[in-house]
C-alpha cells in the first residue's frame, strides 16, 4: 500500500508534464465528451430535460406505445402539429424537440415506463392536456392567495367577478 502511495505523491509532483503526447487530440477528445454533456436531451412526452442520453429511452417515432399519446383533435385550440408526417397523420402530440435527427423519439424513464409497461398515458405527457394555453380574458386577473387554516396551506382564487 505504501508502495502506491508513494507511486501516486511522485506522479502529483510531476504533473503536470512538460509535455503532452498528443495536445490536439487531447483537446478534440474534451471538444467531443463536454458536447456529449452539454446537450440538452428533452422527453417527447412530458418535455422534461436532461443531459445524459443513458437516462432516456429512444423509441421509433414508428413505434405503436407512441399511440397513447394521440389526442382528439376537438380539444385542442392550436395547431400542436409534429414536423414528423408519421406522428401529425396519427395525431400524436409530442414535444419536437424530444425527435432525434434518426427519427426516434426520447423519453423519460418514467413516461417509457407508464408507455411501455402500464400501456397507460403518462400523466405528464403533453397528451393528458399539460399544456398552458391561452387564457380566457375574464380569468386573466385571477391570482393565488395563500391562507392558513389548521396548519395546513390552502389557495383560493381572488378576482373581481
Amino acid at each position: 500500500m505504501e508502495t502506491n502511495f508513494s507511486e501516486l505523491e511522485k506522479g502529483e509532483s510531476e504533473w503536470p508534464p512538460s509535455e503532452l503526447s498528443d495536445p490536439k487530440g487531447l483537446y478534440t477528445d474534451f471538444y467531443e465528451d463536454i458536447h456529449k454533456l452539454a446537450r440538452n436531451i428533452v422527453c417527447g412526452s412530458c418535455g422534461c430535460i436532461g443531459h445524459d442520453e443513458k437516462q432516456y429511452h429512444k423509441e421509433p417515432i414508428t413505434s405503436e406505445i407512441l399511440d397513447l399519446l394521440k389526442v382528439d383533435l376537438t380539444f385542442i385550440p392550436f395547431d400542436f402539429s409534429s414536423h414528423c408526417n408519421v406522428l401529425r397523420e396519427r395525431q400524436i402530440m409530442v414535444d419536437d424537440m424530444g425527435i432525434s435527427d434518426d427519427l426516434h423519439i426520447f423519453l423519460c424513464s418514467l413516461c417509457h415506463h407508464s408507455l411501455a409497461d402500464d400501456k397507460k398515458t403518462p400523466r405528464d405527457s403533453l397528451a393528458n392536456y399539460r399544456w398552458i394555453r391561452n387564457i380566457p380574458e375574464e380569468l386573466q386577473d385571477l391570482q393565488y392567495v395563500p391562507h392558513e387554516r389548521n396548519q395546513t396551506q390552502f389557495y383560493s382564487l381572488k378576482g373581481d367577478f
